[in-house]
């Protein structure tokens, strides 16, 4: 599981970076009528080569502060993937 804080309405949509012990995430949706969460989840997605009913928001859903689990992908996986995304942010 992963702590992320989400950021909607931003400019683009990216992982940004580490923001007091979360993920920090940006999309372009709003946060109405769950277009932020969707959002969310499309981009982890393609960042982590998973299909979108593998990533599941188990806490958070009408807040910021949201926990994301991942089925089926390994926690090497997750490390290398969070650690590529990060040096580009």
């Amino acid at each position: 599981m992963l702590d992320i804080t989400l950021s909607p309405r931003a400019s683009r949509a990216a992982i940004v970076g580490i923001h007091n012990d979360r993920l920090k995430v940006s999309v372009t949706a709003p946060a109405l009528e769950n277009r932020a969460n969707d959002a969310l989840i499309e981009l982890l997605s393609r960042s982590f080569s998973l299909p979108k009913g593998k990533i599941k928001i188990v806490h958070g859903l009408k807040s910021r502060n949201k926990t994301v689990s991942f089925g089926g992908v390994s926690l090497d996986n997750l490390c290398a993937t969070l650690d590529a995304a990060l040096r580009h942010a």
